[in-house]
């Protein structure tokens, strides 16, 4: 998992973003994923962890092949 993240600053300035904001891209999408992972444990604790679970497991892999 934390493999590919080696690679997004690369990937970004290979699409033309800067190199000094594409050092810093991997700390703001690391942040940004602290919403996700909030909302996944608050939908959790009311509809059920499973119910959480296999729907955003099947989005992952969606978005993994896409």
């Amino acid at each position: 998992m934390f493999s590919s993240c080696s690679f997004v600053p690369i990937s970004a300035t290979a699409v033309g973003m800067s190199n000094n904001f594409a050092f810093y891209f991997l700390a703001i999408a690391n942040a940004a994923s602290a919403l996700g992972r909030l909302s996944a444990g608050f939908l959790a604790d009311h509809i059920g962890p499973l119910n959480v679970m296999i729907p955003f497991t099947g989005v992952a892999g969606i978005l993994t092949f896409a």
